[in-house]
C-alpha cells in the first residue's frame, strides 16, 4: 500500500462485517464501492448484493482485484478516479473512503440518489458531516449533508484495524 496516496486497508474483518451489517443488503442491491483497495470489504458485498460496483484508480490494485474477482458474474470493476467517473446506477454506497478525497467525495455523491451511504472516514471529517449550528465543526459540508441526507456517527475505529496503520482514528 501507498501511504502517500492514502491507501490504508482494513484488516480488521470485525469492521468490515460492521459496515455490511449497517448497509442492510439484500439481492437485489446494487452497491458501489470506491476504493476496492485489495477487495477484502468488495467480497463481503458482494455475497450480499446483487451486483457491486467496485472502482479503484490504482493500477497495481486494479489487477489485484482483476485476478481476485475473476468468476465473480456479481461484481463489475472500474478502474479510473472516482471524481472523474460517471457512476452506473446504484442504490447504496458502501466503502472504506481515500481520506484524501473526501470532501470532494462527499460533495460527487450527494449529486446521486441512493436509499443508504456507509461510509468509513477520518473521524474528524465525519465529526464535520454530524456538526451542530454553531460550533466549530459546522460548514459548508454540514449543510449540504444534512440538506440531502440524514447522517448518523456509528463507529470509531482504531488505526490497529489498518494496514499500514494510519495516523487518525476512523469513523463509519
Amino acid at each position: 500500500p501507498n501511504r502517500r496516496t492514502g491507501q490504508h486497508h482494513v484488516i480488521d474483518p470485525t469492521f468490515l462485517e460492521l459496515m455490511v451489517d449497517y448497509s442492510k443488503l439484500t439481492g437485489e442491491d446494487v452497491v458501489l464501492e470506491i476504493g476496492a483497495g485489495t477487495g477484502n470489504l468488495t467480497r463481503l458485498l458482494a455475497r450480499y448484493a446483487k451486483k457491486v460496483i467496485a472502482v479503484e484508480r490504482d493500477k497495481g490494485l486494479m489487477k489485484v482485484l482483476l485476478r481476485r474477482f475473476r468468476g465473480f458474474p456479481n461484481v463489475d470493476l472500474l478502474h479510473g478516479d472516482a471524481l472523474r467517473l460517471a457512476f452506473p446506477d446504484f442504490n447504496k454506497v458502501v466503502s472504506n473512503l481515500p481520506y484524501s478525497i473526501s470532501s470532494d467525495i462527499m460533495f460527487t455523491l450527494l449529486k446521486h440518489e441512493f436509499e443508504i451511504a456507509v461510509l468509513m472516514f477520518q473521524k474528524e471529517f465525519a465529526k464535520r458531516l454530524v456538526a451542530k449550528p454553531g460550533t466549530n465543526d459546522y460548514s459548508r459540508l454540514t449543510v449540504n449533508t444534512y440538506y440531502r441526507a440524514g447522517v448518523e456517527l456509528l463507529d470509531e475505529i482504531s488505526p490497529k484495524a489498518f494496514f499500514p496503520q494510519p495516523k487518525v482514528t476512523s469513523a463509519i
